[in-house]
């Protein structure tokens, strides 16, 4: 059994869904991929390479408490489980994503079908009657079937609630990127694995999601076997923002990563265009909320944000980079240096301000504005899922107010022992979120909180599973009384609960006792969507209106 992944990742969670579902099927289990891990480092130095630095949970042997659901078909309901919300479907069933337009995607306790219905309930429709893993990006459920497992490759299904389900193509990589427009139009995917000196060689497809109009765009991908050279596929406003490195050979600046990787842009009809030819490789590329523009870093050294139409990219500082976020709106630009400060400047006309002037090696999350962020003090303390030898990366954590006037490291764990799963802070910003205890074969995933503006730290529960903010304000989502081995779905069970952090004498509501572990909010972020087993009698998928 293994867990999603929660942000981003250099190779998106279709790898690692597969993954997941194989395991069942005799297949392997790792983090982002079923070999190695997608994700690269974001340093022109020495930061880890292998993951990017917010990863997934993957099994945490730890927990040996038994399954809470009563397992006698033969039961009346057992209404003393609690389980909060609207049934919309019945079934021992599991929740594989929703869509953002609010499509559910789940799979019966067999593992096929996997279905599709709305958040407001109805007649499902039937995705894949032979999936092996079912994911969501965006608009769009994505389905793999047929798996080759020595080869990595599978059938590729779509579906999205406009166009219905079309078969995209054979023999795909579910090693590499499979990215869907944000429109849900079109899609990525990579395919004709080649082995060649240093790693493999794939070809980049672009195609409308109804599976016409398929354009073969690179065919000459190069994915390193150091993880020094991943490609990235990111959807910006009307297509898709692309850094790959070349096969050694053909002639570009990208050959081998040797003389940097290529930075492309991928128009609305498939069409590619250069945005840079310098990229650092292994840096990992941000986006803002809107996908206008992009912030990356070019093989001397440099801090650049390009616009996704094209144009003069705009340089922020020179001197080496580590790891870069943009704010929402894509205004300003956090950044940690090769001499690990931490800085801040704005996008349109540079002016760095140090926030920090060392041990802010690697940014793992920040709120929004970018107010305040979380980060790793050294590339020292940031382990890979392969380094830490628990299946997903852990690392040192700590937190900073941006805004203050002399911006302070609050320490969350000096050791690496931190991982984030989930939202690293609440809408609002006011508290960041991660889990501790999470670095040992035996560990404890407390759910540690940090209140920015004070400094203060609490922990909140401990055998978390995964949080995520909803509302405006300070309120969270959360599992916990985590139970790997409980419920029909991959990832075991847990109990859900709520929390409005702001509330000083606030204690955690409780909405589900026993639920699968995976849930997801809408796209309003104001319901939760979940299923549970644990209720004999009552097993389904749950809609609950959060307070």
């Amino acid at each position: 059994m293994s867990k999603r992944p929660f942000a981003r990742s250099v190779c998106l969670p279709v790898s690692f869904a597969l993954a997941s579902a194989l395991v069942a099927c005799g297949g392997s289990d790792n983090n982002s991929s079923p070999t190695t891990d997608a994700g690269t480092d974001s340093s022109t130095g020495d930061a880890p390479i292998g993951d990017a630095p917010i990863d997934s949970k993957t099994d945490a042997p730890s927990d040996v408490k038994s399954d809470t659901k009563d397992s006698s078909s033969a039961d009346a309901p057992d209404t003393s489980i609690l389980a909060s919300g609207t049934k919309i479907v019945s079934g021992d069933v599991y929740i594989n994503g929703i869509t953002s337009d609010d499509q559910i995607v789940y799979t019966d306790s067999s593992g096929s079908p996997t279905q599709v219905v709305a958040l407001a309930g109805g007649t499902p429709a039937t995705l894949d009657a032979a999936s092996q893993a079912a994911f969501v990006d965006g608009k769009v459920a994505f389905s793999l079937n047929t798996a080759d497992t020595s080869a990595m490759t599978a059938t590729l299904l779509a579906w999205t609630a406009a166009s219905g389900v079309h078969t995209l193509a054979s023999a795909v990589s579910y090693n590499s990127p499979i990215v869907a427009a944000r429109d849900g139009s079109a899609a990525i995917y990579f395919d004709t694995i080649t082995t060649v000196t240093g790693g493999q060689q794939v070809t980049m497809h672009w195609t409308k999601i109804d599976g016409t109009g398929a354009k073969s765009l690179l065919p000459s991908v190069f994915v390193a076997t150091d993880g020094s050279c991943a490609p990235q596929v990111l959807s910006s406003s009307t297509g898709f923002v692309v850094l790959h490195c070349d096969v050694a050979g053909t002639g570009d600046a990208g050959d081998g990563g040797s003389g940097g990787a290529l930075l492309d842009a991928v128009d609305a009809d498939g069409t590619l265009r250069s945005l840079a030819t310098n990229a650092q490789p292994s840096f990992l590329l941000d986006l803002d909320k809107s996908g206008a523009n992009v912030v990356y870093a070019t093989a001397s050294g440099d801090l650049d944000v390009v616009p996704f139409s094209g144009g003069a990219a705009s340089t922020v500082e020179s001197g080496g980079m580590q790891t870069a976020l943009l704010s929402d709106a894509g205004g300003d630009v956090l950044y940690t240096t090769g001499a690990s400060a931490l800085k801040k400047s704005p996008v349109g006309a540079p002016a760095p301000v140090s926030l920090l002037s060392s041990n802010a090696a690697l940014l793992v999350g920040a709120s929004p504005t970018l107010g305040a962020a979380l980060y790793v003090d050294s590339t020292s303390n940031f382990l890979n899922s392969t380094a830490s030898g628990v299946g997903y990366s852990v690392y040192s954590l700590f937190a900073v107010d941006t805004t203050a006037a002399t911006p302070a490291p609050v320490t969350i764990i000096s050791s690496a022992d931190a991982t984030i799963f989930g939202d690293a802070f609440t809408a609002d910003g006011a508290f960041a979120m991660a889990q501790t205890g999470t670095g040992q074969a035996t560990g404890t995933f407390d759910l540690a909180i940090v209140q920015i503006s004070t400094g203060t730290k609490s922990m909140l529960t401990t055998d978390a599973y995964i949080e995520y903010a909803y509302g405006t304000g300070s309120k969270i989502i959360f599992n916990d009384a985590w139970d790997d081995s409980g419920g029909v779905g991959p990832s075991g069970a847990a109990d859900l609960s709520t929390i409005d952090l702001s509330a000083s004498t606030a204690t955690p509501a409780k909405l589900a006792v026993g639920a699968e572990a995976d849930f997801f909010l809408d796209s309003t972020k104001a319901k939760v969507v979940y299923s549970s087993a644990a209720n004999v009698g009552n097993e389904g998928i749950y809609v609950y209106t959060l307070p």
